[in-house]
């Protein structure tokens, strides 16, 4: 592995850096990225939802839940 670290010095056709290899996933690692993102609003609204609902089962107010 350490023979090929500085391939780069002696062909010029070889870049330092892995620039187009980082590109090339650019697009799916921020999809993955956004995806979690809504992930996690999901689970906080869920959460919070949850926890109304528990509140208001525990003072014995009555939850109607009305679903479209």
């Amino acid at each position: 592995m350490k023979n090929y670290l500085f391939t780069f010095l002696d062909y010029d056709d070889v870049e330092p850096t892995n620039n187009i290899s980082e590109q090339s996933l650019r697009k799916s690692v921020i999809f993955r990225k956004e995806q979690m993102d809504l992930e996690v609003i999901f689970l906080k609204i869920f959460t919070q939802t949850i926890e109304v609902l528990l509140i208001l089962v525990k003072s014995k107010v009555k939850v109607f839940l009305i679903l479209f």
